[in-house]
């Protein structure tokens, strides 16, 4: 049978997302000769084509760090992922609250090439291992339209100068499916949700881009509903994923449009500050440039309690009457940003 375990876990979840516009960047890497096709176990060379399969573990020859921790071996995975313990075969994206081992995941989604496209490339140094999924589709991909997937990510020991600020990267193409045919979806879109994020699988430590399963650019945030694939064409997302304590992330320029992250939050330039935080029960959001059209407070059951149409100003409060953790919703012109707040 092709797919067999769907493996659960019932687990917390945290923050985060932010919206970088863009058309057209250059993080994608040119392949060149010291690159390889990944040689997925249970497939032939030299294409090694795959549904489902994985990697033997990969040595690396530098230490990555993953909120804290320390690893130096991956399983390279068909399905838009690495992962740390073992290989991971599972077709269908879980959210990262729900994962309950390490793994990064640009976009973990139903992908097979064994009837043709793309191949999945790589590239080890002695301080970074770059992964490119080029014009890969997804699982019975013989109807008409035929679409493909393509993104980059790279790890690295913290140094390299291919991620700057941080020791991970995710560089996306043109995005085309969220899913296979099995997994309820048709010519690709509309069924269960591609993911993108990262986790250490112990309930507290992730992050999460966003989940898309439809066409269009529509976004609403990290935990919000599923949303549009075109959302993540041509973004490139910047990660500080060692630190435990989840710090601001560092904010640089890039010769393209880029979402910049710490492990526990995602932002671009429209930089906002949420303060007392924690509080009790009273918070202020500045922002430093752009306007704030709407606020949304959701609790953790991803029920939206709060709804504000502020009047198109950079600074708003709110009031939180019970004690717990939210999430702050702000949307502006141009991005969609979630913020966690915990009330004392």
């Amino acid at each position: 049978m092709k797919k067999l375990l769907h493996l659960f876990a019932f687990l917390l979840f945290t923050p985060v997302v932010t919206v970088a516009q863009n058309s057209a960047c250059n993080c994608y890497h040119t392949r060149d000769t010291s690159y390889h096709v990944v040689p997925f176990t249970d497939s032939a060379p030299p294409e090694y084509r795959t549904d489902d399969w994985s990697s033997p573990a990969i040595h690396l020859p530098f230490t990555f760090c993953l909120y804290g921790q320390s690893f130096d071996s991956v399983f390279i995975n068909m399905n838009g992922n690495i992962t740390f313990h073992a290989r991971n075969p599972y077709y269908r994206g879980k959210q990262m609250y729900e994962v309950s081992y390490p793994i990064i995941a640009p976009f973990w989604s139903d992908a097979d090439n064994t009837e043709g496209g793309g191949l999945v490339y790589y590239k080890l140094t002695a301080s970074a291992l770059i992964i490119q999924w080029e014009d890969v589709p997804y699982y019975n991909f013989d109807s008409v339209p035929v679409r493909f997937n393509r993104y980059q990510m790279i790890i690295t020991d913290g140094g390299d100068h291919l991620v700057t600020g941080g020791n991970l990267s995710f560089c996306f193409g043109d995005i085309q499916y969220s899913n296979g045919v099995i997994t309820g979806g048709s010519y690709g879109v509309g069924g269960h949700p591609g993911i993108s994020g990262i986790s250490l699988g112990d309930s507290m430590h992730y992050s999460q881009v966003g989940s898309f399963n439809m066409l269009g650019d529509q976004y609403d945030g990290a935990f919000g509903s599923d949303d549009g694939i075109d959302f993540m064409d041509y973004k490139y997302f910047d990660f500080d994923a060692c630190d435990p304590a989840m710090p601001t992330p560092i904010v640089r320029d890039s010769l393209c449009d880029t979402v910049l992250l710490s492990a526990s939050e995602i932002k671009n330039y429209s930089a906002f500050s949420i303060f007392p935080n924690p509080g009790h029960g009273e918070f202020t959001i500045q922002s430093q440039q752009a306007l704030i059209e709407r606020i949304d407070v959701m609790d953790m059951n991803g029920k939206i309690i709060q709804e504000l149409y502020p009047a198109y100003s950079t600074c708003e409060h709110i009031s939180i009457n019970s004690p717990g953790m939210y999430f702050i919703i702000i949307y502006t012109n141009t991005e969609i940003t979630t913020h966690k707040v915990i009330c004392e």
